[in-house]
């Protein structure tokens, strides 16, 4: 490029590369003006515009500074300005670089204007960007401040719940210790029961045996001379597992030189026997009562009694040896049947007395029966019944720490039938379920709705069609299951009323102990 001559033309040159220096600096703060801008939120519209607005005057300062060189290109072809003003003047020239020189210093004034004004903007954004800083430094004091404490807090909420859990598995563990000591209370409570109704009946016993003795001797005074025959009978357990033979008695008629040893002799059998019964009494008190349904189990001998012919019972014991009468001595038959004086017969048509019977059990203790044949066996109590559940809550049985369980099945599904409505079912079995967690909170009582007992693990079972059943599940003291039948629609064709069911099982539980004698345990 041709560099212009003259005074004149350095001028222009000067001016014009002061005026590109400027605008190349007010480009540079402009853009660090931006960058520092860009940080601040909230101000991203201002800052476009101004950006927008410098954009235009850099457009504008650029025309001006291409007019400017060309002008100077001009007066520098053809030599100093001072040479060609002349030749210029009639053309306007001058005026035209006035006018440029004019607009250049108001635009750089304007431009230099607005750069003091935008760094005043700038100042005032540095002290609010301060300021904004230091709000945010406490800010974050107090979110660190609120973190330690959430910290705080939520360490002593854990420590609340570890003691909580801590104290909830101490008062389980009292519980069940108070649940075990208590059924350890009810069982020794009916062991002392038992006993005391077995020494009721070993006194009765004894007493029998006494008047047994004094029958016997008796006997023995007035019948003919006697003769005790001992034949083993079939073997007996004694208390405390010792094997004893119970000896069976037979009376025949025999000399007068032996009245003596058959009388001791008869009289000892029934001291031993005495002695037995007394032994199996201490025995009994550290074992298990034997159940009535176990009777069938028990060792039954017979005694002959004293008004027994000598047809019937004389001859032959249970389990042992038979002697028939006709290998006896003439001299050594009875006459008119053993414990008959000479000369009294039995009268005809007159029925022979049955010979009583002894029940021994393996405890050790015995009771008198029935003669054999005079009755059939009578039959279990029904242990479906409410009476015989309140028969077991008062013998001390049941008590309020007997785990309880209340069944229910009942078919609370939609049927091809048009009368069955599923809703009432569900709606009656909720109600048991309220009532019997309201009247029965004092129980340890838990509810199964179509469910197994909780032993099988509350396996679901379906129920029947149009059943509603109410059952009341629990062990008696000798861990056998036991069922109490509370309502069966199946069998009475109707719904049942849920408020008459829970009173009468809540009546029927709170059923007041018998202090006298009881029915035997275990039945």
């Amino acid at each position: 490029m041709e560099e212009p001559q003259g005074p004149g033309g350095d001028a222009l040159l000067n001016l014009a590369v002061e005026l590109y220096d400027l605008l190349q600096r007010k480009d540079t703060s402009m853009g660090e003006l931006l960058q520092t801008m860009e940080s601040k939120k909230g101000l991203e519209k201002k800052t476009e515009e101004q950006s927008d607005e410098v954009v235009s005057m850099q457009g504008e300062a650029d025309e001006m500074f291409r007019n400017l060189i060309r002008g100077i290109r001009k007066v520098g072809s053809g030599g100093t300005i001072s040479e060609v003003g002349d030749e210029r003047k009639g053309d306007g020239g001058d005026d035209e670089v006035e006018e440029l020189r004019a607009r250049l210093s108001n635009v750089t004034m304007r431009e230099k204007e607005r750069v003091e004004g935008l760094q005043a903007q700038l100042e005032m954004m540095r002290v609010e960007l301060r300021e904004c800083r230091k709000q945010r430094s406490m800010d974050q004091s107090i979110i660190a401040a609120a973190d330690s404490q959430t910290t705080q807090l939520k360490a002593s909420l854990r420590m609340t719940q570890e003691d909580a859990e801590s104290l909830r598995g101490t008062l389980e563990q009292e519980l069940a210790r108070g649940h075990a000591l208590q059924g350890r209370v009810n069982q020794l409570e009916g062991e002392l029961r038992a006993a005391k109704t077995q020494a009721r009946g070993d006194k009765d016993e004894i007493a029998r045996l006494q008047a047994l003795v004094d029958l016997g001797q008796r006997q023995v005074i007035e019948a003919p001379p006697l003769r005790v025959v001992q034949r083993p009978s079939s073997a007996g357990r004694a208390a405390g597992g010792q094997e004893a033979a119970v000896v069976a008695v037979a009376v025949e008629g025999g000399a007068g030189e032996e009245e003596a040893s058959d009388r001791a002799m008869y009289e000892a059998y029934v001291q031993a026997r005495k002695q037995q019964l007394l032994q199996g009494q201490g025995a009994q008190r550290e074992s298990e009562m034997v159940s009535a349904e176990d009777a069938e189990g028990k060792d039954v001998h017979r005694i002959p009694t004293a008004g027994a012919d000598g047809a019937q019972g004389d001859d032959s014991t249970e389990g042992g040896t038979a002697v028939a009468s006709a290998s006896r001595p003439a001299s050594r038959q009875p006459v008119g049947g053993i414990g008959r004086p000479p000369g009294v017969t039995k009268r005809q048509g007159a029925p022979s007395p049955q010979p009583l019977q002894v029940s021994v059990s393996d405890g050790g203790s015995s009771s008198f029966m029935a003669p054999v044949g005079s009755s059939r066996r009578a039959r279990g109590p029904d242990t479906t019944t409410l009476d015989y559940l309140m028969s077991r809550v008062r013998l001390g049985h049941i008590t309020k720490s007997t785990p309880l369980q209340l069944a229910l099945e009942f078919c609370g599904k939609s049927s091809f039938s048009l009368r069955h409505n599923e809703e009432k079912y569900n709606q009656l079995a909720e109600q048991m379920v309220g009532l019997a967690y309201q009247h029965l909170r004092d129980r340890w009582i838990t509810v199964l709705k179509n469910a197994e007992p909780i032993d099988n693990k509350g396996t679901t079972k379906q129920p029947r069609l149009g059943s509603f059943e109410v059952e009341l599940l629990w062990t008696d003291v000798n861990k056998e299951p036991r069922r109490t039948l509370l309502h069966s629609k199946l069998k009475a064709r109707v719904f049942p009323s849920v408020a008459r069911i829970v009173q009468e099982l809540k009546e029927a539980l709170n059923a007041p102990a018998e202090d006298g004698d009881g029915e035997e345990l275990g039945a």
